[in-house]
């Protein structure tokens, strides 16, 4: 009875601490800035930096899968790091693509991406095929969360999941190069959710990224996870 007793106590102990952590982690969310410790963003002193589909997660536990409430404090930060980015890149002498990825139901898959050309010869730009202005997303709260970030442009394409595309007018290259019909053959064709996943290097936590001669990150980066209680 005592042991049955001292179990149930250190049970409801654990579940506490859990739930501070998780209060702590959220309230986190909206303070931490990922980018800090990333020095090779830093184009004041490398305005010649490359970058080859580096991209960065913000749910990286999937927590926001399980419920909207918990993927809209990540969506925040995600777009809060965006505007950092966009404050960076106007140092950068190259021509870049700035956008957020967003998949209808992966909250652990949304991502801002940084991609210039490259030594790598990867293609420059990206871009998709059957792309449009005409919302594909079926997840509602997800839907009228994008469409109130009314200073972002928005492309949408479907394949097992549905996607959106988010750039900012005048940042970088103009959202109608991300088509396929406006580059040739240059583009990735993506044929289905798994595809998406793994064309855009989102699988494994690791991008390439280059800061200009000096050779300084180039090849592979691990991303740094952010901080967690």
């Amino acid at each position: 009875m005592r042991a049955t007793a001292q179990w149930d106590s250190e049970k409801r102990n654990t579940k506490m601490k859990k739930k501070r952590g998780l209060r702590r982690y959220y309230k986190n969310l909206a303070l931490q800035n990922d980018f800090e410790r990333m020095s090779f963003l830093d184009f004041q002193n490398d305005p010649n930096a490359w970058f080859d589909r580096w991209h960065w997660h913000f749910d990286w536990s999937g927590f926001g899968n399980h419920s909207f409430k918990k993927r809209k404090p990540h969506l925040d930060k995600l777009f809060r790091h965006f505007e950092m980015l966009i404050e960076k890149t106007k140092h950068l002498k190259i021509e870049f693509q700035l956008f957020a990825l967003l998949l209808d139901n992966d909250s652990s898959s949304d991502a801002v991406f940084l991609h210039t050309s490259s030594p790598n010869d990867s293609d420059f730009p990206l871009t998709w095929e059957n792309l449009s202005e005409n919302c594909t997303l079926k997840n509602q709260n997800l839907v009228e969360y994008v469409n109130q970030l009314n200073e972002y442009e928005k492309l949408y394409g479907i394949t097992d999941e549905p996607f959106c595309i988010l750039v900012k007018k005048n940042i970088g290259i103009q959202i109608t190069l991300y088509q396929t019909e406006f580059n040739g053959s240059n583009y990735l064709h993506t044929q289905n959710e798994t595809e998406i996943k793994n064309t855009l290097l989102i699988t494994s936590g690791l991008a390439s990224v280059g800061v200009s001669a000096c050779g300084q990150f180039s090849g592979n980066l691990e991303a740094h996870r952010p901080l967690h209680p």
